[in-house]
């Protein structure tokens, strides 16, 4: 009996919890869908074109950056995982220490470097520090410890070339990975509001949450974009759901 009861209780502490996290959810599709019908939508597709002008530049700069730091996190966690130089470790511990940072105790670099490099005001402002993000290569590290080294090894007798290893061995065997931080890297460019804030300033140049957050339309139009907000990080979590659950599973400290 005294079993039943805890067990009653974790499970309504859990659909408590449940219920708290999804209310938002619920509010914006209830919002989206009931409250306002299709006034808002046809506002976000058809008569204010600044909408669709901020979702296209989300989406460009959020799918940018998932492959520009695919690109550069395969290579990179390969070299931390496989090839031993000096001061790798340290390297490494500077990559962790730099991805702990909060954004607004680099803004200011970022700021400067933006300027120095003549791209402030331009989406190359948001693009390159999300491609050169060390989150990715962490990440990506953790799983290629765990390629076998006599796998490695036996396609370096067959192959002189790094970059057939790393198409052939390194991304077969890092594909969840490469999917799951692909997907993370997507969503949280996707609901950036910070960055754009401090590194653009032409408003009709800012991403879709930077947009929402300072729009100052009707209910409808706000209730429809925070609907279509949420559209893309569902269906990559719907399409990519396993290979998600797979790729986290290899990542550990």
């Amino acid at each position: 009996m005294k079993k039943w009861v805890c067990r009653g209780v974790l499970y309504l502490w859990l659909g408590s919890m449940l219920i708290v996290l999804l209310f938002p959810v619920i509010c914006t599709v209830a919002d989206g869908f009931i409250l306002y019908g299709v006034e808002g939508f046809a506002d976000f597709l058809l008569w204010d074109p600044t909408w669709l002008r901020a979702f296209w530049i989300s989406m460009g700069i959020s799918m940018g950056t998932a492959l520009g730091s695919a690109l550069i996190a395969v290579p990179a966690a390969y070299i931390f995982a496989k090839v031993r130089f000096r001061g790798r470790e340290i390297l490494f511990l500077v990559y962790v220490i730099v991805m702990m940072m909060p954004f607004q105790v680099t803004q200011l670099p970022h700021y400067m470097t933006a300027k120095s490099f003549g791209i402030y005001d331009t989406p190359w402002a948001l693009l390159l520090p999300g491609i050169f993000a060390p989150l990715s290569v962490f990440l990506l590290t953790q799983l290629a410890r765990a390629i076998p080294d006599e796998m490695l090894e036996a396609a370096r007798l067959e192959t002189g070339s790094v970059w057939k290893i790393l198409w052939y061995i390194v991304c077969p065997n890092l594909r969840s990975g490469i999917v799951c931080m692909m997907v993370l890297q997507f969503t949280e460019y996707w609901g950036m509001a910070a960055e754009p804030l401090v590194l653009m300033e032409t408003k009709e140049m800012y991403p879709l949450a930077l947009k929402l957050a300072q729009t100052d339309a009707g209910i409808p139009a706000v209730a429809a974009a925070s609907f279509i907000m949420l559209i893309p990080p569902w269906l990559l979590y719907g399409y990519f759901r396993d290979e998600i659950r797979e790729g986290m599973k290899g990542y550990h400290l």
